[in-house]
């Protein structure tokens, strides 16, 4: 009866019990021995809720969990064989030469590493690369990475480097005749750089710092950061220090000498006449002791502050690199003033008496552009940074614009124009890429003294010039110029009656006339016309009483 029970259970449930047949098969009538039934027993397979995956091979329809690994062997192994003809997408496989996947329709070789591991970019649904928290390796390799609560690490020539977060300084090893330690890739710059940016391009290597994107390096060449303006601190005046500026002057088709205040600077005004004085005890808001002070006027409709730079020293700007204009600026107007900046050059070179044309390249539509706002009772530090035409070759005019000065008092110091090739944003600029460049007064004046030298008594009855009494009504004089006058220059002597010849014996003999012939880069012969002299004796020309006798040199633009 037992033998019959068994036989019943192995006859109607062995299709669900067991997938596998016995051997021999059961038949009716025949009993199988104790032997057969233990084979059958052993040979059997219980039902574990679905296929079974065979070792011919399957497809797997949920998560497999792999062993552990440990110290004797790892929980998973890629044999070595070769590499399939037409792999399919998820396919790993290890050859010889190293282990392979097939990811996207291409082949990559995981390991070792052959070429560059192109990731597949971060999206916001979450990173494509993620390096576990664990502990740290006892013994790290070189090339090694790993992550722990503390923050990324990783093992470089021995050592072992925090990578992020950053606690200290990172220091690299020293290059090499092999090969720098420290390399960024060429690529286009960020459209929306972040403070602390740095990136490399066909042009350079640049940084975003305070909100300024600035150049390191360029391969520009003709670069200099010398103050092309002359008096920058408006500590010479050699017209005199208060002048009105005029609106009958008309400066852009003259020479602006008809417009100057300070040397080198010329002070220009629409609606009324304004007043432009030195000032001085600048220095603890300005950075300099002298300032130009334009006060306002009733009815004024427009005031600008200009100088023009030779060519000689204008190409410099010519060679496409970023120049920036800078001063400071203390408005007491009453009111807020934005400043504005415009820039102009000659036809030709220095020929700025045949008109100016305004720079488009440096200013959109050749129009006067913003500086900084600077609300009222405030000292401000003004900035602005582009990249001037070409046409720069041929001379360059600066124009900067106050508005309309109805009351109040501006004042303006510390000017410079430098071309500086490390910025490269272009606009007002609020963190300059270099302090002005302000030579001392005594440079100052023999620079200024190139475009214009006044001779003057500097105080009543001093000698301006030695002189020589040719006959009872004529002197004459050789003048040599100190330093030699950017081009030839124009002589102008004031009234003839300001200005007396003296001769041994204290005998003075007031000027008729006087002229000038022979005007090189270096000198100028002087005559003067008198009456009831001696005629071949020494003499010297001075001041005739009044304090107002000059003679002036000029060669300005």
């Amino acid at each position: 009866m037992f033998i019959l029970v068994i036989l019943l259970i192995f006859g109607f449930c062995g299709e669900v019990w067991a997938q596998s047949q016995p051997n021999p098969p059961y038949q009716y009538g025949i009993t199988r021995t104790a032997g057969q039934i233990n084979n059958d027993f052993a040979a059997k397979q219980n039902w574990l809720g679905s296929n079974p995956l065979l070792i011919s091979g399957g497809a797997l329809t949920g998560l497999l969990d792999l062993y552990p690994s440990s110290s004797t062997s790892s929980g998973f192994n890629v044999g070595i064989g070769t590499a399939p003809a037409a792999p399919n997408n998820g396919d790993i496989w290890e050859t010889s030469s190293g282990l392979y996947a097939r990811i996207g329709g291409t082949t990559y070789q995981l390991l070792p590493v052959a070429t560059p591991l192109d990731i597949p970019g971060s999206s916001t649904s979450g990173a494509q690369f993620n390096i576990g928290i664990g502990s740290a390796p006892t013994s790290p390799n070189n090339g090694d990475l790993w992550e722990t609560s503390v923050g990324l690490f990783a093992r470089i020539a021995g050592l072992t480097y925090q990578l992020s977060p950053i606690i200290g300084p990172i220091a690299l090893t020293p290059s090499s005749a092999t090969r720098a330690q420290f390399n960024l890739g060429i690529g286009s710059a960020p459209t929306s750089p972040n403070n602390g940016d740095v990136w490399e391009t066909t042009s350079g290597i640049f940084t975003q710092d305070n909100g300024v994107t600035q150049q390191f390096t360029t391969s520009v060449s003709a670069v200099t950061s010398a103050n092309l303006f002359r008096n920058p601190r408006m500590d010479v005046w050699q017209r005199g220090t208060s002048i009105t500026a005029s609106t009958a002057n008309t400066c852009a088709s003259t020479t602006l000498a008809a417009c100057t205040q300070a040397d080198g600077w010329g002070v220009i005004v629409t609606g009324a006449n304004l007043v432009a004085a030195q000032t001085t005890g600048n220095s603890a808001n300005m950075g300099s002791n002298a300032a130009l002070q334009i006060s306002g006027a009733s009815g004024n409709t427009g005031t600008a502050l200009e100088q023009r730079i030779e060519a000689a020293l204008s190409a410099q700007m010519a060679q496409g690199n970023s120049v920036t204009v800078q001063f400071e600026f203390y408005n007491n107007s009453g009111a807020s003033i934005t400043p504005t900046l415009l820039g102009y050059y000659p036809g030709s070179a220095n020929t700025f008496s045949s008109g100016v044309t305004a720079d488009t390249t440096g200013f959109s539509g050749g129009s006067a552009q913003n500086m900084q706002a600077c609300v009222a009772a405030t000292y401000c530090k003004e900035a602005y940074s582009f990249t001037p035409s070409a046409n720069a070759a041929n001379g360059y005019e600066i124009a900067i614009g106050l508005g309309a000065l109805t009351s109040g008092t501006v004042a303006i110091t510390s000017v410079s124009l430098q071309v500086t090739p490390n910025v490269i944003a272009a606009g007002a600029n609020s963190n300059p890429p270099s302090n002005p460049d302000l030579r001392n007064i005594g440079q100052e004046i023999t620079i200024c003294q190139r475009y214009l030298d006044v001779l003057s008594a500097n105080g009543v009855a001093n000698a301006i010039l030695g002189s020589s009494v040719n006959s009872a009504t004529t002197t004459a004089i050789t003048a040599l110029f100190y330093p030699v006058q950017r081009a030839v220059p124009v002589i102008s002597f004031s009234a003839a009656s300001t200005l007396q010849i003296v001769v041994p014996g204290n005998a003075s003999y007031t000027t008729s006339a006087n002229s000038s012939s022979a005007i090189s880069l270096g000198s100028v012969n002087i005559s003067s016309t008198i009456s009831g002299a001696t005629a071949l004796q020494p003499g010297f020309l001075r001041d005739a009483g009044a304090g107002t006798a000059a003679i002036t040199i000029s060669s300005e633009l």
